[in-house]
């Protein structure tokens, strides 16, 4: 049986014909690649400066702390926090180019969308409508096809996800564990991490619910494991590895982006220039 479509066959059969997963792969890769989507990953202009900002981390062998490359705020406080996709790209730069930059992106991009189809089928999705659904969500996604550490955020959502399906529907917490070391890799790559703390405060509140609906005592017992299972690995420590200052950052980066508008008031970034006027000095003539 192919992990990837639900349909039986003999074993030897997969080494020869892909399943539906594998197409997906291939031919995503291919399209970010080669194909018609390649030119729009380089499409936003910050991947030049998480190269840039991965360059000198690995250069220095520090996380800068201060900003080393504005004109208005040079050396002033500033934190990298998505410093390690930005050494991760600047790594790739340096040896392969741009080009491996893009092939990595694609390579996130289409490993995602795979594993995304692989989840509905494991879940009894109809294949035909999964792959509708899986072109809509590809359809919709495209806008944001860049290389930006916001695709690997994409990743390990799924990952998170699967993770969590599985402790559902078979009760094993050891793989719950696994959700530690990656909060704390997430959290260093991409302030998407958040959305970690949404998804296992959705579970939690799932398994409270489903303990407190439950009528057999056997049910509500089950129901309570899991939610006390899903507490347990809640991350607590710092998460980010340049030390107690990055966090509030993060959080004051991000949160306007969640909170709308209205949260946006002291935050600067994506703003438009603002050039107040000056008054002019008094121009002095000359008398003939």
């Amino acid at each position: 049986m192919s992990p990837g479509d639900g349909v039986i066959r003999p074993s030897w059969l997969g080494f020869v014909i892909p399943s539906v997963g594998d197409l997906v792969f291939v031919l995503l890769l291919v399209a970010l690649t080669v194909g018609s989507l390649a030119k729009g990953l380089l499409g936003d202009g910050g991947i030049g400066w998480h190269i840039r900002t991965g360059e000198l981390i690995l250069k220095t062998h520090a996380i800068p702390q201060t900003d080393p490359f504005s004109s208005t705020m040079y050396g002033q406080a500033w934190f990298a926090w998505e410093w390690l996709y930005d050494a991760l790209v600047g790594a790739v730069h340096g040896a392969v180019g741009l080009n491996g930059v893009v092939f990595f992106s694609a390579l996130v991009i289409a490993l995602t969308f795979t594993l995304v189809l692989r989840r509905m089928l494991a879940s009894g999705a109809n294949l035909p409508v999964a792959v509708v659904l899986l072109l809509l969500a590809i359809a919709a996604s495209t806008i944001h096809f860049l290389a930006r550490p916001h695709v690997l955020s994409w990743l390990f959502t799924v990952i998170w996800f699967e993770v969590l399906e599985r402790f559902v529907a078979d009760g094993k917490t050891r793989p719950l564990l696994w959700l530690l070391p990656l909060t704390l890799l997430w959290a260093n790559l991409h302030g998407g991490f958040l959305m970690g703390f949404i998804l296992l405060g959705i579970y939690l509140a799932g398994a409270l619910l489903e303990g407190w609906a439950a009528r057999a005592a056997e049910d509500r017992k089950a129901a309570s494991m899991r939610a006390r299972s899903l507490a347990v690995v809640l991350p607590r420590p710092q998460l980010h590895s340049a030390g107690p200052a990055p966090r509030p950052a993060v959080v004051a980066h991000v949160a306007p982006g969640l909170l709308g508008p209205a949260s946006a008031k002291g935050h600067r970034e994506g703003r438009a220039p603002s050039h107040p006027p000056r008054p002019l000095g008094r121009c002095q003539g000359t008398r003939r």
